[in-house]
């Protein structure tokens, strides 16, 4: 009997097993309340939108925990590319997210 595990974005994505697919076990159980708390945040940040290490700063997440969740919702068509970017903390470019 097979039993079915969902995939990326369902599940937390990694490349290769080995720590990344132990970080992405790790995280699977906390996956979707995060994922809500971020769009929730994006919602209210309405038409100005926002990057992702804004929305960590915010909601108190690691910087890597809050991008790969835009990500997944990307990819779930949750939220998506603007075509602007605003610079992080750090000085680097972001693109600008928005819900849908």
């Amino acid at each position: 009997m097979f039993l079915f595990k969902p995939r990326y974005p369902e599940t937390p994505g990694f490349k290769v097993a080995g720590p990344s697919q132990q970080a992405a076990n790790k995280i699977e159980k906390h996956q979707k309340n995060m994922q809500m708390r971020v769009y929730e945040y994006a919602l209210a940040c309405g038409e100005q939108g926002f990057i992702p290490d804004e929305a960590a700063k915010a909601l108190g997440l690691k910087i890597i925990t809050a991008r790969a969740r835009c990500s997944e919702m990307c990819t779930k068509g949750k939220l998506f590319k603007t075509g602007i970017e605003r610079k992080n903390a750090d000085g680097c470019n972001q693109e600008v997210l928005r819900a849908l």
